[in-house]
């Protein structure tokens, strides 16, 4: 395994929790919309939410389909003694075991909130303690679609990491 080959399955890597996290904030980033527009009309909320989405898709499309550039940019595979590391692994089988990591983190993240969520939103009947007396909340579908959605993904991600994995490398093929 060349340095290069290394920092591009690094940065691979990278650029796939990057995109987990984008997905993560995109339920927060509708809730802030929803706000800004329906309720109060106010565009200057909403403006550095929507820069900071996009800066953030650029990185994941330069860490995921610009990698030779982005390690070339920053030089990364220079100044290294040996030409080769002694790594007896391939690339696919790195990024396989890191998509199943990536998606055992992404149950263990959603997990505890999905159960909490479709318990309150379906059995409680909306209503919480919060210490002095019960209150009515406003739990809706949409709160416990995202977590079963990401649950989901993490799954998918778990269960189908050799079909994700071909899908990168013939991604990098092309490229």
């Amino acid at each position: 395994m060349t340095p290069h080959s290394f920092f591009t399955i690094v940065l691979k890597i990278l650029g796939i929790y990057f995109l987990i996290e984008i997905l993560r904030s995109i339920f927060e980033f509708s809730k802030i919309a929803y706000l800004a527009f329906a309720e109060y009309s106010e565009w200057d909320e909403i403006v550095f939410p929507i820069l900071m989405l996009a800066f953030f898709l650029l990185l994941v499309w330069l860490l995921l389909f610009r990698t030779g550039a982005v390690i070339v940019k920053l030089g990364l595979a220079q100044n290294f003694d040996e030409e080769k590391f002694e790594l007896n692994i391939h690339r696919s089988s790195v990024i396989q075991i890191a998509l199943i990591i990536i998606g055992v983190l992404i149950i263990k993240d959603y997990l505890h909130n999905f159960i909490a969520i479709f318990y309150d939103y379906f059995f409680v009947k909306h209503t919480s303690y919060d210490g002095v007396f019960y209150q009515k909340t406003e739990t809706n579908l949409y709160e416990v679609v995202f977590p079963g959605c990401m649950l989901f993904l993490g799954y998918y991600l778990m269960r189908h990491s050799r079909n994700v994995t071909n899908m990168l490398e013939k991604w990098r093929r092309d490229n």
